[in-house]
């Protein structure tokens, strides 16, 4: 019997070792002929197969260094699958594309310094690969010198040379096309991981531009200078877990197809991932087809492409397991999928969302579905503006939520219906993301609670001091460093905060028109049988002295507004006005009761 290939990314390990192994060998020809961009880039969430999927993508392209054509022995590791049946296709490709494969899933580090050094070292160890270069008949003297350049770590780890980082792949496809008289093909795998750790740690803004210029003018056409030259990519796949803003990256790159969660293409969908009928053979391979049932509830409910698909690494771990516990028949189905989920993009939005988002994850929580709108043109470095719709996109492509159908909503074409998937991420979805939200984070709910408490009691001071304390705990001085007003951010994150509050408020309402404009915040919360209506006008200043007359501005805002008057129809026995001024980690709350719902 095979051995289970958990947490295997190799093909060769897998096709030596006798491990089993889901043939997805079709798909080579889809990805290199039948789709014709120049670039493809496939976006799946983690733990979807897609760094095996990319390693056997190199293992039959890979042109032989000492034997160029020669396939006797990559042939064996083939046999028996699905694409030698097409003889044309082997002949025309097999180990005839000097193939360059890099993977930038360690490409990362908690400052740009140190990310940059793990980028360069990356780039050094596939340098490394290609030695022959500094020997090679068809290179010029300029060309060996700075191919010896990228071998030398310590001078592509200087933040000096980025230039000559940035030039890198470009550099190396020529090389490498000159030196085998051949057409190139580049498998990036975790395109995006560089980007998504600098967005997290704060240096998004360095990190974009080196890995725009690292892919950019590399991934182009014909990045020769020679017009009549013939272009030295012959094709370039990357795999990511999101797409990113074609305007961030590949400005200029006409020839690029994208193929996500979200798509309607139907020739990649079973690509990566695996399909009922796969899961069923490996099943009953193993004995374990009794536990079909269990094994669909946890781990199916993935619809990409209108294909119903299932994450790999559930079900490979889930058989393991299973094989080696003491009753297999018994064994119940668990979460795999709970702790190589962590994304920290996802993290960023939590605590930033407004009331009707929570109501929405209720809904998906007890099974219901959502619409939400796609932004297709999302970039981590939008990530800081919190933005819903941003959120429910991550969510759609990081795997916490798929697609109802693969046909959008209505005649918005970015419009769709959501649910989650299967009860592991169910799970998933209330510890890592719900719990957020919820009563159940006690940090941060409590202290919500008491805000709210000294609210409705008209205690200014003792709701400031809980928001600031949040603030210290909570809050980055790089969280405000936006483009966007620094109000919206304080605005956000009260907004987040009555979310976690729970049951202690009622009729929230964000941006409402009230009186003679519009009011920041409003709600009703109950003090024994009388209801209490609180309005909260958020102002931002840059000066922590200005904090008092700013909040008292605020308080004079929401009087000569009437802001108060919203609330005549819900019947409450006081209303407290609050007027918060925020200035980076520190807030200043004013407070005035009125007795009646118009004053």
């Amino acid at each position: 019997m095979k051995s289970l290939p958990v947490g295997t990314q190799s093909f060769v390990e897998l096709r030596r070792n006798n491990r089993y192994y889901v043939d997805k060998t079709a798909f080579i020809k889809r990805v290199l002929v039948d789709d014709s961009a120049d670039v493809l880039l496939i976006t799946r969430p983690r733990r979807f197969g897609k760094t095996l999927f990319m390693d056997t993508l190199k293992n039959f392209l890979q042109i032989d260094v000492n034997r160029p054509g020669e396939v006797t022995e990559r042939r064996d590791l083939f046999e028996g699958l699905e694409i030698l049946k097409d003889a044309e296709f082997c002949k025309t490709y097999m180990c005839q594309c000097p193939t360059i494969f890099l993977s930038l899933k360690s490409a990362e580090g908690p400052t740009f310094q140190r990310a940059y050094q793990a980028f360069a070292r990356n780039l050094t160890q596939v340098a490394m690969a290609f030695s022959f270069l500094e020997n090679s008949p068809n290179l010029s003297h300029e060309d060996k010198e700075f191919f010896k350049l990228y071998k030398n770590l310590n001078y592509m780890r200087d933040l000096a040379h980025q230039d000559d980082v940035q030039s890198f792949l470009q550099r190396m496809i020529a090389f490498l096309s000159q030196h085998f008289g051949r057409q190139v093909v580049v498998l990036i795998d975790e395109y995006d991981v560089p980007l998504a750790k600098a967005a997290a740690s704060g240096y998004y803004d360095k990190m974009l531009p080196l890995i725009r210029g690292f892919l950019g003018e590399a991934l182009k056409a014909d990045p020769q200078t020679g017009s009549e030259a013939r272009p030295y990519l012959k094709k370039a796949i990357l795999t990511g877990c999101l797409r990113v803003s074609k305007e961030s990256i590949f400005t200029g790159l006409n020839n690029l197809t994208i193929n996500t969660v979200w798509s309607k293409d139907l020739r990649l969908a079973e690509a990566i991932g695996f399909t009922q009928s796969e899961v069923d053979t490996m099943l009953e391979y193993y004995g374990l087809a009794e536990q079909r049932s269990g094994v669909r509830k946890w781990y199916d409910g993935y619809r990409i492409g209108g294909k119903e698909i299932y994450c790999p690494w559930d079900v490979i771990n889930f058989c393991s397991e299973t094989l080696h516990s003491a009753d297999p028949r018994a064994f119940e189905p668990r979460n795999y999928w709970a702790n190589t989920s962590s994304n920290d993009a996802v993290r960023e939005f939590l605590g930033f969302l407004d009331k009707q988002d929570s109501e929405k994850m209720q809904t998906l929580v007890d099974g219901g579905s959502i619409e939400i709108d796609v932004n297709e043109q999302l970039s981590y470095g939008d990530m800081k503006h919190h933005r819903s719709q941003d959120f429910w996109t991550l969510l759609l492509a990081t795997g916490y939520l798929t697609l109802v159908n693969s046909s959008p909503k209505g005649s918005s074409n970015t419009t769709y219906e959501v649910k989650i998937p299967n009860r592991e991420i169910l799970e998933t979805f209330k510890t890592n993301i719900q719990a957020y939200f919820s009563e159940r984070n006690e940090p941060v709910a409590s202290l919500a609670q008491v805000v709210v408490a000294a609210l409705r009691e008209g205690n200014s001071k003792e709701a400031m001091q809980k928001i600031n304390e949040l603030l210290r705990r909570y809050i980055s001085v790089r969280d405000t460093a936006t483009k966007a007003p620094s109000e919206n951010f304080y605005h956000g994150f009260l907004n987040g905060l009555f979310a976690a509050s729970g049951s202690c408020v009622d009729n929230y309402k964000s941006n409402v028109g009230a009186g003679g404009g519009y009011a920041d915040i409003v709600f009703t919360t109950d003090l024994g049988s009388d209801t209490i209506g609180i309005v909260i006008e958020v102002k931002y200043t840059s000066k922590v002295e200005a904090l008092r007359v700013t909040a008292l501005t605020a308080l004079n805002q929401i009087t000569q507004k009437q802001y108060t008057e919203y609330f005549e129809n819900f019947g409450c026995t006081r209303i407290y006005a609050y007027g918060m001024a925020f200035c980076s980690k520190t807030c200043f709350v004013g407070g005035q009761e009125f007795t009646q719902s118009v004053p």
